[in-house]
């Protein structure tokens, strides 16, 4: 599938025109399905202060994409943001899963053994944060990307 390529690689096929609809629609399909799925238990078990930003950079950085698009060729930008943000953002979420596995393991390890209560509170705020890193990775790489399309061909 191609949701699995490199963002790049993905970013190419837009620029010249060899996604087929199919493939568009596989993309959005995708991205309602991760997005769905993340937001609503995020909101639900987490809504918080993090979650506003969240969801701020989230709309400021569609706003932003949007405007690189603009002061491109302005066409096609839904075909190259969902297409863009479904392969990022699986991708960027997979890094941060695997973290989670692998430092939550370690952290429970090291709580066995030595007592600190700050550990919840410290915790919750790296993991937030990994998150809003996260969503920033996104946005920049798609608005990059996007400048990248938007751009006309020099022959």
């Amino acid at each position: 599938m191609k949701i699995l390529h490199r963002p790049k690689r993905i970013a190419n096929d837009l620029k010249n025109n060899l996604l087929t609809e199919q493939e568009k629609f596989y993309f959005i399909l995708a991205g309602i399905i991760f997005n769905g799925t993340y937001g609503t238990v995020s909101f639900i078990n987490n809504f918080s202060i993090y979650t506003l930003i969240e969801y701020a950079l989230t709309i400021g950085g569609s706003w932003w994409c949007f405007q690189e698009n603009s002061r491109g060729d302005n066409r096609q930008f839904l075909d190259r943001f969902i297409c863009l943000q479904a392969a990022i953002s699986i991708r960027v979420c997979l890094v941060i899963y695997g973290l989670y596995f692998l430092l939550g393991t370690i952290w429970s390890l090291i709580s066995n053994v030595v007592y600190f209560p700050q550990i919840t509170v410290i915790s919750f705020l790296f993991w937030n944060g990994i998150w809003i890193g996260g969503t920033c990775y996104i946005y920049i790489t798609i608005q990059r990307l996007i400048r990248y399309i938007a751009t006309p061909n020099s022959t």
